[in-house]
């Protein structure tokens, strides 16, 4: 369900910024074909033959970002329903596997309560007649051949659950690096977006200014030729003018634009140790490939409370057992312990929360929580 609505996010905020920056460029086109068409110098018809070149390029990344982010939500979503899939299968692997079970439970107490009647040499010393001995020989069979079908039909299905256990594993590794992959993806596209508007503010300044410097030269053509027809008494202070009014018009043109305030820093950079990554989560009644009260690598407990992390073993986990963690998503900031270290895809999950810390996020169960980006740093 998240990945689709980020997929949906992301297809609606793609096209809307598309169709905006696509209105950005025709308007300037349109702007450059304008002032070309009335003063037409071949130095600004090369200028405007550049420019229109670079926005098309522009807008050409922009469609071609866009589509791998929308083919990365669609690999989501079918990741998604693989998973799904696989858990159902678990699902009913567990509850054959313990029917199994629970079948040769009865059957050793079968063969335990009548452990006499099974043995060969009571079978011969105790019947009665020969046919006696061969009904018991033939009970006796089927009692251990059941006890032997069963049990092999046992390890068959754990067999089963623990390559689906692997396989559900995997899909999960690879949702998280695809989630990553969406992000950056979205960055890559932000960042695109963000050079197309700073350029387009710089042509659009470049050209109000070439406008507004042309317009104050005609006015002063035309100044300068109603002065050529007055008395020459007045010349003079007419030249004055003129001189002032060109000195003026030299300075506004050589005036530099006051640089625009930098933005503060974003809160990764300001926050001083706080890192990025994605967190999955682990243990507990609603895990049932770890269960609960399962032991950690440092020797604790995971239960429906615990309060700890695992990261990945690819870190060198020795340096962070004990340590204390601090992780923020959703507004909520929650202090945790590692006390364990897991695959984790390589790494490609920063962390693994365990129930006490997800459910302190407002998730509920492991899969509820699913795999979600979240903020953390070591204290």
């Amino acid at each position: 369900m998240k990945e689709a609505v980020l997929r949906k996010e992301t297809t609606s905020r793609v096209f809307d910024m598309r169709m905006g920056f696509i209105a950005v460029v025709f308007a300037l086109l349109a702007v450059f074909a304008l002032h070309a068409a009335f003063f037409a110098p071949a130095a600004w018809a090369d200028d405007l033959s550049d420019v229109q070149a670079e926005l098309d390029s522009k807008v050409s990344e922009l469609e071609e970002l866009a589509g791998r982010v929308n083919d990365s939500g669609e690999e989501i979503a079918g990741l998604e329903d693989e998973i799904k899939g696989l858990l159902a299968d678990i699902e009913k692997g567990q509850a054959r596997h313990a029917k199994l079970k629970q079948k040769i439970s009865w059957v050793s107490k079968a063969i335990y309560k009548n452990g006499d009647q099974l043995n060969i040499v009571s079978i011969l010393t105790n019947a009665e007649s020969f046919s006696q001995v061969m009904e018991q020989m033939e009970m006796r069979q089927k009692v251990l051949s059941e006890y032997v079908r069963l049990s092999v039909e046992q390890q068959k299905v754990a067999s089963e659950l623990e390559v689906s256990y692997q396989t559900v594993s995997k899909q999960k590794d690879e949702q998280a690096k695809k989630l990553a992959d969406l992000k950056a993806q979205q960055a890559e596209l932000d960042q695109a977006v963000s050079a197309l508007q700073s350029r387009a503010d710089e042509l659009n300044a470049a050209q109000q200014a070439a406008l507004a410097a042309a317009a104050e030269a005609e006015r002063q053509a035309a100044e300068a030729e109603a002065a050529a027809v007055v008395e020459p008494q007045a010349s003079e202070k007419d030249d004055s003018k003129k001189a002032q009014k060109e000195e003026k018009a030299q300075k506004e043109e050589k005036a530099e634009p006051e640089p625009e305030p930098k933005p503060e820093p974003e809160p990764e950079a300001a926050s001083g140790g706080w890192q990025t990554g994605v967190a999955s989560a682990y243990g507990g009644s609603s895990d049932d490939s770890v269960g609960n009260d399962a032991p950690t690598a440092t020797g604790s407990i995971v239960d429906d409370y615990s309060m700890g992390v695992a990261v990945p073993i690819a870190w060198g986990p020795e340096n962070y057992y004990g340590r204390s963690v601090e992780i923020s998503y959703g507004g909520v900031t929650v202090v945790a312990t590692v006390t364990d270290c897991g695959g984790m895809g390589g790494g490609a999950r920063a962390l693994d929360l365990q129930p006490g810390v997800f459910k302190a996020f407002g998730a509920s169960t492991c899969d509820d929580w699913g795999v979600r980006e979240v903020q953390y740093r070591f204290l």
